[in-house]
């Protein structure tokens, strides 16, 4: 192994902390000073309105300490109309819970908009596709333009700053990682659209100041990601391009949808250069001498496809819908939080109602197996069938009626690979609406069961059942209180191990006060798990204070009993927090 070292890089104020008594002083400026009600207009040409809110948690705990004592958060929200016709939008979130080996919390955003596009500054986050950019906040700017049927978004920031976690003893680091996205579309969203998504990812090798790297990676990407040694990360290079859109006919009764992606990532941008020698990739040269030039193609290089298609029926009281979806083994996207590639699979599922409403049918089919490619020994089916049915036989009496049936297996000649698991969960609810002793009363009934059944070679516990059954009452004593105790008990049993029982004791309520101004709601719950007993309660309140300011507090405790070796402990938490709109 080889060590590289590069000048360390100034970090940026987004992780200092900010001081407590600072942001609790401009927040409170922010929420009780303004002077004026809520939704009042601010004299033209501008015209202000938004949220902001203040957040404290407190902790104590008893036999155990697992949460700070005290944090705060800060929120704010204001958005401002200039002339009434452009908007600026701002968004601010900062906390006390930072970290120097985790990525900050810190958010700061603008967004000003106008009747054909909006420009976004700072922290946000735009969702383009669903193979290439979803769920990623970036620390940049963006633009999204509309001009009727033609739309086109752009999007360039920093996804991850770079955390360097060697001097903690873990020896992983994560680079600072830098986005660029772009989307051009056509046509409305809920009719018939098409658009064109293109993501280009990289991290930045300069950004952490020591790394330990493996000089030969070729044989950790041959071993999947989640069997590879423990070695330190490596800076990759991404580049992507997704086509999709929809076709929608005879005004949405029928709608067939579907995308396509491409992906193109270096997992390692240290690793040795190819040149020209494609044959060792699976690269076609014409596209090697098109990306060449704007992507570091190297022997960790790879480039893999996801697709799916997908058709929705609206006729009469009904809804069907089927797909099919197909993600290679190589397949990733720096703008995707999390994503399970290496599988493909359908689905169909339908649903219909009767008589106004008093029947109602659900029922789905799912089927999905791993292997694409044919590079691994088995093979992993997974397949799920549900339904579920809902009637109102009159208008008191309400009954549900659910199921779930799933299996996972392969074909391993190995006992010890060998999978073969089978779930089955079947559930039925009543509900009496009526009145006892002259109140309003919601009775209801339920009984659940549950069998999962292992049925490989090898199994210590080939079956496990379960039974389950709740009662509940919900009495509404007054227009201003309503209480709902529930119990519950839950017996277990299967094949070499004990029978287990579990019991459920709880009690909820809630009550307007103070003319309704003065909001409550609590509950209590005991339960008692194979000996052991676990205490549960929690109040919140809430009441409005001047020019439309909130004010809400939580209460909560837990207690817990010793259970074998382990030690008995109870916590509290209290969160107040202020709000206001404006």
């Amino acid at each position: 192994m080889r060590r590289l070292r590069t000048q360390p890089l100034d970090p940026g104020p987004s992780s200092r902390a900010v001081g407590g008594p600072t942001i609790l002083a401009l927040a409170l400026a922010l929420l009780l000073s303004a002077g004026r009600p809520a939704g009042a207009q601010w004299t033209d040409p501008v015209q202000v309105s938004g949220q902001a809110s203040i957040v404290s948690d407190l902790y104590a705990g008893s036999g155990i300490d697992r949460w700070p004592g005290a944090t705060w958060r800060l929120n704010v929200t204001p958005r401002a109309t200039l002339f009434g016709e452009v908007g600026v939008g701002f968004d601010v979130l900062l906390s006390s819970t930072q970290s120097e080996f985790r990525q900050n919390v810190n958010q700061v955003g603008i967004s000003p908009s106008w009747s054909w596009g909006t420009v976004h500054l700072g922290d946000f986050s735009r969702d383009y596709s669903r193979y290439l950019i979803r769920g990623t906040r970036l620390r940049g700017a963006g633009l999204d333009l509309r001009h009727g049927p033609v739309s086109l978004e752009l999007q360039a920031g920093r996804a991850e700053r770079r955390v360097t976690l060697s001097e903690f003893g873990s020896g992983r680091t994560a680079f600072r990682r830098n986005l660029y996205a772009a989307r051009l579309g056509l046509g409305s969203s809920s009719g018939t659209n098409v658009h064109l998504s293109l993501l280009r990812g990289k991290d930045d090798p300069g950004s952490v100041d020591e790394i330990v790297v493996v000089p030969d990676t070729l044989l950790l990407d041959t071993i999947p990601l989640d069997l590879r040694p423990p070695t330190d990360n490596r800076p990759q290079e991404n580049l992507a391009v997704g086509v999709g859109g929809q076709l929608a006919l005879g005004q949405r009764r029928l709608v067939l949808r579907g995308e396509f992606a491409s992906s193109l990532i270096t997992r390692d941008l240290w690793g040795e250069p190819i040149g020209r020698e494609l044959e060792e990739l699976a690269i076609p040269s014409r596209l090697y001498s098109l990306v060449e030039g704007i992507h570091d193609v190297r022997r960790s290089t790879g480039l893999d496809h996801a697709w799916e298609i997908e058709g929705t029926l609206n006729v009469g009281p009904g809804r069907f819908r089927a797909g099919y979806e197909s993600i290679g083994p190589g397949f990733t996207s720096m703008g995707l939080q999390s994503f399970v590639n290496d599988r493909r699979g359908f689905r169909v599922d339908g649903a219909v109602r009767y008589l106004e409403g008093r029947v109602a049918l659900q029922a789905q089919l799912r089927d999905q197996t791993n292997n694409v490619a044919g590079q691994l020994r088995n093979t992993v089916d997974r397949r799920t069938v549900s339904g579920s049915a809902m009637v109102r036989p009159i208008d008191p009496v309400n009954v549900a009626l659910s199921g779930v049936v799933s299996s996972v297996e392969n074909h391993a000649v190995a006992d010890s690979a060998r999978l073969d698991n089978r779930a089955l969960a079947l559930n039925s609810t009543v509900g009496v609406q009526r009145e006892l002793a002259g109140y309003p009363t919601l009775v209801s009934l339920g009984y659940t069961f549950q069998e999962a059944a292992d049925r490989s070679p090898l199994a210590a516990v080939p079956t496990v059942t379960t039974h389950n059954v709740t009662g509940a009452v919900q009495v509404t004593v007054s227009p201003q209180l309503s209480l709902a105790p529930s119990v519950s008990g839950v017996t277990t049993r299967g094949d070499g191990i004990d029978r287990q029982r579990n019991l459920f004791i709880g009690m909820r309520g809630s009550a307007r006060l103070l003319d309704g101004e003065l909001r409550l709601t609590g509950n209590v719950a005991q339960t008692v798990n194979q000996g052991r007993r676990v205490f549960n309660s929690q109040v919140q309140g809430s009441h409005p204070l001047q020019w439309g300011t909130d004010l809400r507090l939580q209460l909560r405790h837990n207690r817990f009993s010793a259970f074998g070796e382990q030690p008995g402990f109870q916590e509290s938490f209290m969160t107040l927090s202020l709000s206001r709109g404006f």
